[in-house]
């Protein structure tokens, strides 16, 4: 009897993700909506190991102190702004009316209250893959909703 091998699907990065990289965004993109264990597999293997398991007040001090997990932060942070602007313009090009105002009050409220208020709760791996997969699903849902029923009352 023969045992099926097992399949190694941990990314094939070897170097950390880097701010000014645009490529390693998309990746960063593809992990949170397509393979979310990667997140904790980037943490885990290039995170200094007395600062992957922060917590509580233990969060910033790890923040400041690791470059690894500060960039995947920023690199978070950055992409639960830019994503919804970003797709908000693109729709906006494609015809459909665009309430600016309600598109960044709901970036604004989904990353104040996922990521600062939740993520940060549930420490820096779990708090970075929740805070980005919340913030972009809230800001979306609520930015799209709240220009449906704003230009559904305005055109009434």
């Amino acid at each position: 009897m023969t045992t099926v091998p097992r399949l190694d699907l941990a990314p094939k990065l070897k170097r950390p993700l880097q701010l000014w990289n645009p490529l390693d965004y998309l990746r960063l993109l593809h992990w949170i909506f397509f393979f979310p264990q990667a997140v904790r597999w980037y943490v885990d293997t290039f995170a200094a190991p007395e600062h992957r398991k922060a917590v509580g007040r233990d969060v910033l001090p790890a923040l400041r102190a690791d470059p690894v997990l500060r960039n995947l932060t920023l690199q978070g942070l950055l992409l639960n702004v830019i994503a919804p602007v970003l797709l908000a313009a693109g729709l906006q090009g494609l015809g459909i009316p665009i309430n600016w105002f309600g598109a960044v009050s709901g970036i604004v409220l989904s990353v104040i209250a996922s990521s600062m208020g939740i993520g940060m709760t549930f420490g820096v791996v779990s708090g970075v893959t929740s805070g980005m997969a919340l913030c972009m699903t809230f800001g979306i849902t609520f930015g799209v909703i709240f220009n449906i029923i704003n230009n559904a009352t305005s055109g009434i």
